[in-house]
Order: structure tokens, then sequence, then C-alpha cells
């Protein structure tokens, strides 16, 4: 069981999730919401090489990361790099390969065997919203599915017609099998 963190509704910032209350009790969920939304929309740490967004000056970073006892082992994701990125193919690759690291943690901890990634664009010419589908296969075999951490933010944009999706499959030894990208034509 884990503590289920809920998005702000009305806050147009990705990064605002909180807890709630059932009674006296925090609201827990036995998924791997939490975990997910957690890995990536934390801000990991920068780079020296990596080129900052926009203006910023921080290379940012969660602060227990200085508590670590493994010096490599460090929370969340660089998907922040990519707030003032293009909509570009090489974009959602990007997004893509910070998805498989900020998640490889439930490979290395024997939480899951195999985790899918796909990226794409909601209206590339237009929104500059990215959605991220993360498949996890537990090692008991069953599924979990979030596709829903940025449509939830955004429930106003509507499905496109046209679209690109870029896929990636790790495996428990960290190797990537699989990477594709489809056109695809949604029908109504």
């Amino acid at each position: 069981m884990d503590i289920k963190l809920f998005h702000n509704p009305g806050e147009l910032s990705l990064g605002q999730f909180d807890i709630r209350r059932d009674g006296l009790v925090l609201t827990q969920d036995d998924t791997l919401e939490t975990a997910v939304i957690i890995s990536l929309f934390t801000d990991r740490r920068a780079r020296i090489e990596d080129e900052l967004p926009g203006l910023e000056d921080s290379r940012r970073g969660w602060w227990g990361d200085a508590l670590s006892e493994i010096e490599s082992d460090e929370m969340g994701s660089w998907l922040w790099l990519l707030y003032r990125e293009k909509n570009t193919d090489e974009t959602l690759n990007r997004a893509k390969e910070y998805c498989l690291d900020a998640l490889a943690w439930l490979l290395e901890d024997r939480i899951a065997d195999r985790i899918q990634v796909s990226t794409w664009y909601l209206n590339p010419e237009s929104s500059g919203v990215m959605e991220i589908e993360v498949i996890i296969v537990k090692r008991n075999g069953s599924q979990e599915r979030y596709n829903l951490l940025w449509k939830r933010l955004f429930p106003n944009y509507a499905e496109p017609s046209e679209f690109t999706i870029q896929t990636a499959l790790l495996t428990e030894n960290g190797e990537q099998l699989v990477t594709e990208a489809n056109e695809g034509l949604l029908l109504e």
C-alpha cells in the first residue's frame, strides 16, 4: 500500500500534486501510480553537460539525493529539461529515454520485469502537450498502465486525428529491446 497522490485541479503546473485524507487516514492506493508520478515529475539534478532550458540557471535536483548512500542513486527524471524544446521526434526520444531512466529502479529493485514507454504529442502544431504512456509488467505477470498522467492535467485537449508514437521496451537487465516510431490515424 502506498499514499495516493492527486493532481490539484485548477493548477496549470505539472508539478502540483498533493495527498488527501479519508477521515483521519491518508488516502492509499495499491498500484504503482504514486511511485510513477514521483519518479517522472520530481526534477532530477541536471548533469554538467545538460543544456538548461530557457533562462534557467539552476541544475535543480531533489535535496534527498545528497543523503543517498549510493552515489549514482538519484530521484526523479530530466523531463524538466524538455520544457522549452520544440515538438520533434528527437524530443520524443529524449523524453522516452528520461522516463526509462527514471523508472529503471523498478527493475533494479525487482518490482517489475519490463517497462514500456511511449511518447507522442496531443497536437504537435499548437499545444506542445506531450503524452507519456507507461506500461509496467510486474514480476507476477500483471500489468499497470499509466497514460493518464498528462491527459488528466489537460482534460480540454482533444485527441489528434494523426499522431506519432515513440515506443521503447526496457527489460529486467536494463536492455532496450524495442524502439519503434509508429504513425497512426485515430478512427472515430
